[in-house]
């Protein structure tokens, strides 16, 4: 059925307490701005394919849209503790050929079976406590030297980030579509006017000539939660422990902050990253599963 605009809001609002909460969002950052568009009446209703919510408010959010390849996507997010039967029923019943469940545990995992639907990728949260101990930061690998973002083009970070994503993307660890495409100079503008990344916790990091070799951009979420927005070393400058020092370095930062947490996401698949942030203490919180008819 289609979501009104005040159906939009109150989606908006639920996920708004639950991040509140917990730190952790049930409608994923796109998918909020479409929605916000939607109870501001900035956007076509008729740009939303579908919008399903559960009696009573409680349950999934489920909303579909057609993609640029025509195909019908989902995104669900849990509000509640509704069975993810549901969702997957309205979800197929829409036409839908794939959805992301988000804030999936390991029971919605399991209600997948037999459902029609197949797991087609993965992405765990994991967290660890903001104040946990941090080794002392030392100065960056040698060569290297921390540079203030306001004393770099923003083009020259998009730069950097679309080298360092480069490789994810095409292993298909990395969504494509506008939140996984390539970075440009004007993406990195619009995310840094976004309410979540803020360009005072981008911690950057060049070599003697100016060039940037890596970047750890922190944000915040909820009340005291921080996370691990972009971490992104130039493939060029890896095998340095770079990596390790700008992730001590954005978990300084929110400490600093007074966050009380600090969550990231990662794909199964992505075992570098996996091992980066599970020898820093992260442990798995959740997940957010795509999954395919």
């Amino acid at each position: 059925m289609q979501l009104d605009p005040r159906g939009a809001a109150d989606v908006l609002a639920a996920s708004a307490l639950l991040e509140a909460r917990h730190g952790l969002p049930r409608v994923e950052a796109a998918e909020a701005r479409r929605l916000a568009a939607l109870a501001a009446g900035t956007e076509d209703p008729d740009a939303v394919a579908a919008g399903w919510v559960p009696r009573r408010g409680d349950g999934w959010y489920l909303g579909l849209r057609t993609a640029p390849d025509g195909t019908v996507v989902g995104e669900a997010g849990r509000l509640g503790d509704g069975p993810v039967g549901a969702v997957l029923a309205a979800a197929g019943a829409a036409g839908a050929d794939r959805i992301w469940l988000r804030g999936a545990d390991p029971v919605d995992v399991a209600g997948t079976t037999g459902s029609g639907w197949s797991v087609r990728r993965t992405l765990l949260v994991l967290a660890r406590p903001a104040t946990a101990p941090v080794p002392a930061l030392p100065p960056p690998p040698a060569g290297l030297r921390r540079v203030a973002p306001a004393d770099v083009d923003p083009d020259a970070v998009a730069t950097l980030l679309d080298r360092a994503y480069a490789g994810p993307r095409r292993a298909g660890l990395v969504e494509a579509g506008p939140e996984g495409g390539p970075w440009t100079g004007a993406r990195f503008t619009a995310a840094a006017a976004s309410t979540l990344a803020d360009p005072a916790d981008l911690i950057l990091v060049a070599d003697a000539d100016g060039g940037l070799a890596g970047a750890h951009w922190t944000a915040r979420r909820g009340d005291a939660v921080g996370e691990v927005f972009n971490l992104a070393v130039d493939p060029d400058r890896t095998g340095r422990g770079l990596g390790r020092w700008l992730l001590d370095a954005g978990l300084a930062h929110l400490a600093a902050l007074g966050r009380r947490e600090v969550v990231l996401w990662v794909d199964t698949a992505n075992a570098p990253a996996l091992a980066l942030y599970t020898a820093a203490g992260f442990t798995e919180r959740g997940r957010d599963v795509a999954l395919e008819r």
